[in-house]
């Protein structure tokens, strides 16, 4: 009795997992209430006209847009606030105004170059300038890391789904666990748990 109770109570947890992995596959894939409030990171820039004005004591006030359906990556000014997903990135005047990227399998987080693209040009060498040998300007090692990061939580979230299947089986079975069930059951919640410490 004691092994149903503990394949139970690991196969539960792996059902709280894959509820919480849809969440974090549902961010930033648009601007609706659910997804706009779900992100893997946030870079705000709301002060940075104003670290350039304190460094250049020139006014910056045209580096921000105020047209929040401005496409991304064509220039048209910053945002606010960039909020990253697994599919797609997203730009927000505010909390609630802004914009996403085309969704793509496995977007890579590259905060430079999403920063970049939509400042003009001699703001983003400005930028290039003041960021130059920095961790934050390398977007190609960030990329490749969270490229590997989406496939590892991809594959977490099919192993805790299909441990939540084997409770659904062993529910409706009514049977008492074999040892071949109980290997498969703590074998996916093991991979589970290496794919969440992996990631952070």
């Amino acid at each position: 009795m004691r092994g149903e109770v503990c394949v139970s109570a690991a196969t539960l947890l792996s059902l709280a997992a894959l509820l919480l992995m849809i969440f974090v596959h549902v961010g930033q894939i648009n601007t609706s209430t659910v997804p706009r409030n779900i992100a893997m990171a946030r870079v705000n820039v709301s002060q940075y006209s104003s670290a350039l004005e304190l460094s250049f004591t020139d006014p910056f006030s045209s580096i921000y847009t105020t047209n929040a359906s401005a496409p991304l990556g064509v220039q048209a000014g910053l945002r606010y606030f960039y909020d990253f997903g697994l599919y797609s990135y997203c730009a927000y005047l505010n909390n609630s105004q802004g914009t996403c990227s085309n969704m793509t399998v496995g977007n890579q987080y590259r905060p430079y170059d999403a920063i970049t693209s939509d400042m003009a040009a001699n703001y983003s060498r400005i930028t290039q300038a003041l960021v130059q040998g920095t961790a934050f300007m390398d977007s190609s090692s960030l990329g490749s890391a969270t490229k590997a990061a989406y496939w590892m939580l991809l594959l977490g979230t099919v192993c805790a789904l299909l441990a939540a299947l084997t409770l659904v089986f062993i529910l409706l079975q009514k049977s008492r666990l074999t040892f071949c069930q109980w290997f498969l059951e703590e074998s996916f919640f093991v991979l589970l748990f290496n794919d969440f410490f992996c990631i952070w």
